[in-house]
C-alpha cells in the first residue's frame, strides 16, 4: 500500500531518520517544511491526500494552531498525527495537546527504529502564609532581581534564591522549616520549574509547600491544564509582569489559604469517621463542609467517598446516588483528575447507569484523550450493549495510544470475531 506523509520538523537529521524508517512499511512520499507555517500553506493549497504527519514538539506554540488546521482540511483530517518530543516533554504534551487535537500518538525521541516501527505498524493495524522566608528559583539573574524586590516590598524578611531547580531543591532541604513559599519559573536549565514542582509534590514533608509558577508560555489555559491535571499549582505568572499582576496574584493567594485550612479541617474529620465506620456521621460533617466551602473539590470527592462507604440496604441506593452526584460535581470542579473520572465510573456502574459511565468516560477523553486504559473501558461498554463499531473504534485507539494494552487487545480481537460472525450470518 502506498502512502503519503508530511514532516515538520526543523532538524535534518530527525528527518532523515523518520524517512529511512518509514521506508520499511510500504511505499511512501515524503513533503517536508522547517516550519508550520510553509505545511499549513502548503497543506491549504496542494490538495493531497494526507496519511501521516510527523510534528515536532520543538517548534513554536504554533503546534496548536497547526493541530486544529489539521483537522479541518479535507487532505489531513483523517490522517494519523504523531508529535516528537523528548522525554522531559512527554507527561506536559500529553496534558496541553489532549484537549482537543486529537493527536494519536506520541513519539519520545530519542527514538530507536524498532521502536517507531512497531508504533506504525500498531496503528496501521488498525495557606495562611508567613512571610519570614521565601525560595526564589529563577535562572535569569535580571528577572531574579526584579522579583526579589517584590517579594521584599511583599513584606518577606528572607528570599532565598537559586539559579536552577536541582539548586532550589537543596536549599529547600536545608531550610525547609523556614521556606512558607516557593515562586520557580518554569524553563530553566538542568531541572526546570515543573520538574521542581513534581519533586516537591513527591516528597511527602515538602508537599504541602505553596508553590508559585512563573512562566513565559503565552497560554494561560495550558498552564491551567497542567495545574489541573498534575500537581496543583497555586497560581502562577506570565512575563513580562509588572508590580501590580504580582502583587494581584500573592493577594490571591493569600486570601485561599484560610479557605485551604478550613477545608483540610473537614477533610481531616471526615476521612477520621470513614475510618471509623461511621459513614452517615461523616455524610453529616463533609455536607456541612461542602455548605461552607462549595468550590472544594476534595470535599466533594470525599462527600461522596463517604456515601459509598454506607453499607445497610435500605440506604445503600440513596447514598449511592448521593455519592454519584458529590463525585461528579468534584469532577466538574477538577475536570483532569483521572481518579475522580473513574470513582464516577465505578457507582454509575453499580447504579446501574449506562448512559452515565458512557457520558463520563466520553467527556474525560474529550478533555485529555490520551488516556488508553479510560478508553479501553468506554469501548468495553459498548461492546457489553452490542455498539460493535463503536467498541472497534475505541479500541482501536486506544491500542494506537498504547500498543501493549493487553485488554485493550483482547478486547479488539472478541470484536473482530464478532464482525466476523455477523458478516457470516449476513452473507448466509
Amino acid at each position: 500500500m502506498d502512502y503519503f506523509s508530511v514532516i515538520v520538523n526543523p532538524d535534518k537529521v530527525q528527518r532523515n531518520h523518520l524517512r529511512q524508517v518509514l521506508s520499511t512499511i510500504g511505499k511512501v512520499d515524503f513533503k517536508e517544511f522547517d516550519n508550520e507555517e510553509e505545511a499549513t500553506k502548503w497543506l491549504i493549497n496542494d490538495g493531497r491526500q494526507v496519511d501521516f504527519i510527523f510534528l515536532s514538539w520543538t517548534l513554536s506554540k504554533q503546534n496548536r494552531a497547526l493541530l486544529e488546521t489539521l483537522r479541518t482540511l479535507e487532505v489531513s483530517k483523517e490522517a494519523l498525527i504523531f508529535l516528537i518530543a523528548s522525554t522531559e516533554d512527554y507527561e506536559w504534551i500529553k496534558a496541553i495537546f489532549g484537549l482537543g487535537a486529537q493527536v494519536d500518538n506520541i513519539l519520545v525521541k530519542p527514538f530507536r527504529p524498532k521502536a517507531l516501527k512497531e508504533r506504525l505498524d500498531a496503528v496501521l493495524k488498525e495557606h495562611k502564609i508567613d512571610k519570614s522566608c521565601v525560595l526564589l528559583v529563577e535562572d535569569d539573574s535580571a528577572a531574579r532581581d526584579i522579583l526579589k524586590k517584590y517579594l521584599t516590598s511583599f513584606g518577606f524578611n528572607k528570599v532565598l534564591e537559586a539559579g536552577d531547580g536541582d539548586e532550589g531543591f537543596k536549599l529547600l532541604e536545608k531550610h525547609a522549616d523556614d521556606i512558607a513559599l516557593i515562586v520557580s519559573d518554569w524553563e530553566m536549565p538542568n531541572t526546570n520549574g515543573m520538574q521542581l514542582l513534581r519533586k516537591i509534590r513527591n516528597t511527602p514533608k515538602y508537599a504541602s509547600k505553596h508553590f508559585i509558577m512563573v512562566t513565559s508560555q503565552t497560554s494561560i489555559e495550558e498552564i491551567k491544564t497542567i495545574q489541573a491535571a498534575e500537581v496543583g499549582v497555586d497560581g502562577y505568572l506570565n512575563k513580562p509582569f509588572d508590580l501590580k499582576t504580582f502583587k494581584g496574584k500573592m493577594d490571591e493567594i493569600f486570601k485561599q489559604l484560610e479557605s485551604k485550612r478550613q477545608a483540610e479541617r473537614y477533610l481531616l474529620q471526615g476521612r477520621t469517621l470513614i475510618a471509623q465506620g461511621n459513614p452517615f456521621k461523616a455524610i453529616e460533617t463533609l455536607t456541612e463542609g461542602v455548605g461552607q466551602l462549595p468550590t472544594s473539590s476534595a470535599l466533594h470527592e470525599a462527600l461522596g467517598d463517604a456515601c459509598c462507604a454506607v453499607e445497610s440496604k435500605q440506604n445503600k441506593e440513596h447514598a449511592l446516588k448521593q455519592g454519584a452526584e458529590a463525585y461528579e460535581t468534584a469532577l466538574r470542579l477538577n475536570p483532569l483528575k483521572t481518579s475522580l473520572v473513574m470513582k464516577c465510573f465505578e457507582v454509575h456502574t453499580v447504579l446501574g447507569n449506562r448512559n452515565d459511565c458512557i457520558r463520563i468516560l466520553k467527556d474525560h477523553l474529550q478533555k485529555l484523550g490520551l488516556n488508553d486504559d479510560l478508553r479501553t473501558r468506554l469501548g468495553k461498554i459498548y461492546l457489553q450493549n452490542g455498539f460493535y463499531l463503536a467498541a472497534e473504534k475505541e479500541l482501536k485507539r486506544a491500542l494506537n495510544v498504547n500498543p501493549a494494552n493487553t485488554e485493550a487487545q483482547s478486547l479488539y480481537q472478541i470484536v473482530l470475531s464478532l464482525k466476523e460472525e455477523a458478516e457470516k450470518k449476513n452473507a448466509a
